[in-house]
């Protein structure tokens, strides 16, 4: 027995957890092996039956065909740091399912993470959900079981002036697929906190499933932002949103009420 016990163990298709069940159960028992296994699995959910800490974003690529006016990713250098290839994000992933992590959700995120389509392709795979935050300017591949989060500033003349001329008559071309599951997402600042509802009255025709808002995030340490709408603003932009999800719109804003009561200055912290 102890020879076969042993021959488990170093098997590398077994994951980590398999092989200290068989190791618990030579030691203490297979009985209360079960039962402390049990145990382990009732405090590794939350109430909502989620696995704890396996909701996470896994940050692909430093690219990004776009340079968004509000963006603070190329506020850091990130030349020191080179991306991983696909075999190597691979391979880590392969560590963590040996190491019994509990796949959950995962967001692909960038830069512009759909300039590596290939390695998203590979990846969700170790995951039971898949969120892709895009900034919309290419295709979307036919991935009906990911969610697609768009990213739009408001108005055509709006957007474009803050991401490039062009951009959002592309994003409307690629939104335009019903059988995918795709929401728009709109940063709110100082420029276009006006566009909320025509912004949400132009995208319920077209075939996207609703829409998200968040407020635009200062860059710690920049002189002159004209884009952080202050704090009072801020509060009267999250009172508009609670009245248009209580009022005609619904859950076509998809955020939910008690969320955007969270975000109110007095749950916020400087």
């Amino acid at each position: 027995m102890i020879n076969t016990l042993e021959d488990k163990q170093f098997d590398p298709k077994r994951t980590f957890r398999d092989k200290l069940f068989d190791y618990s159960c030579h030691k203490i028992g297979k009985e209360r092996t079960k039962f402390f296994s049990k145990l382990y699995d009732l405090t590794r959910f939350d109430l909502f039956g989620k696995p704890k800490g396996a909701i996470g974003a896994i940050d692909i690529t430093n690219r990004c065909n776009l340079r968004c006016k509000h963006c603070y990713f190329y506020a850091h250098d990130y030349e020191e740091n080179p991306e991983l290839s696909d075999d190597e994000w691979i391979e880590k992933l392969e560590s963590l399912k040996e190491a019994d992590f509990p796949f959950y959700q995962c967001s692909w995120i960038g830069g512009e993470p759909l300039l590596r389509k290939e390695l998203i392709e590979r990846g969700m795979k170790y995951f039971r959900s898949n969120l892709v935050a895009t900034n919309g300017t290419f295709e979307l591949p036919d991935w009906p079981d990911v969610n697609f989060y768009i990213s739009v500033d408001g108005k055509k003349n709006m957007h474009d002036a803050i991401r490039g001329q062009g951009c959002h008559e592309r994003i409307k071309k690629h939104a335009n697929r019903p059988e995918l599951k795709i929401l728009v997402s709109m940063v709110i600042n100082k420029m276009n906190y006006q566009d909320i509802e025509y912004f949400i009255e132009e995208w319920k025709d077209v075939g996207v499933q609703g829409c998200l808002f968040q407020i635009y995030t200062p860059v710690r340490g920049l002189k002159n932002d004209d884009l952080w709408p202050g704090w009072e603003l801020r509060d009267e932009i999250l009172d508009t949103l609670l009245r248009l999800k209580d009022g005609k719109y619904g859950d076509f804003i998809s955020v939910p009420s008690h969320v955007l009561k969270l975000m109110k200055s007095d749950k916020c912290k400087e």
